[in-house]
Parts: structure tokens; sequence; C-alpha cells
């Protein structure tokens, strides 16, 4: 069983450079996706639709990946409204590779009260939170 633990980390020092993705044809616009390059929004939209509630964060975060109570990775939560994890590597912001893993798994979202809310994204194996169990595309802050 693959089991990795997540930690929501809110700091302020300056990041490196966010994950990048290629810009689509001309002609196509996701206007109601502020913040989002129109790159990711393209790939990503048949998968996730980004709830109107998820703004860019006002302050950096990461997820600290752990392992016993070693941080092994840390991946930066900034600056767009949401991020997406999963094995599909055209289309999530955070390649997570293990066959427990859904292409598109879940993702990490911005609310415009600060707060970091996870949704299951329908995923084979589902999505944990505290050891429960998240109901898929349900918001859980």
């Amino acid at each position: 069983i693959f089991s990795c633990i997540f930690v929501f980390v809110r700091f302020s020092p300056a990041l490196p450079h966010p994950p990048t993705f290629p810009s689509s044809g001309k002609g196509w616009r996701m206007t109601h996706l502020p913040g989002v390059p129109e790159g990711k929004a393209r790939a990503q939209e048949p998968f996730f639709q980004c709830p109107e509630w998820a703004v860019p964060p006002s302050l950096p975060a990461c997820l600290r990946v752990l392992k016993g109570n070693s941080v092994v990775d840390s991946l930066e939560l900034f600056p767009y409204p949401y991020y997406l994890f999963g094995r599909m590597e055209t289309v999530v912001d955070y390649v997570l590779d293990h066959t427990t893993i859904s292409r598109v798994h879940f993702a990490v979202v911005h609310h415009r009260s600060g707060s970091l809310y996870v949704i299951d994204l329908n995923s084979a194996n589902g999505t944990f939170l505290n050891s429960a169990r998240l109901p898929p595309n349900a918001p859980t802050k």
C-alpha cells in the first residue's frame, strides 16, 4: 500500500518558479480563471472545473511530503488558485508516480478566505485527509 503524508504549510519567503504549461493555440481563452495560465487551464479543463470561490493565494504555501518524521519533498502551492496531483504528466501540476494514484487524483484549491481545500477527483483508491476518506468531488477544508 502506498502511504504518503502531506503537511500544508504557509510561508512567506521568495519561491522558485512555478510549474509551466505550454500555451494553447490562438482563439481559446478561459477568462473565468484569473491567475491561471491559458495552457494550464486548457490541459486541465477536461479533468477539473475550478470552483468560483478559488483565488490566487495572497501568501505562498507548500505541501511538505513526510516519510516517517523526515521531510522528503516540498511542493509549492503558489501562485495559482489550484494545483492538480496525479500520474498524468501532461495534465497535473505534480506527478505522484505510484500505481495506487489515479491519472488525475486530487486538487488543492485556495479559497478566497485564505483556507486551503482538498478535492478528490473521483480517484479509484480515494484521497484521505486525517485518515478519513474524502467524498469524491466535494471540497474539504
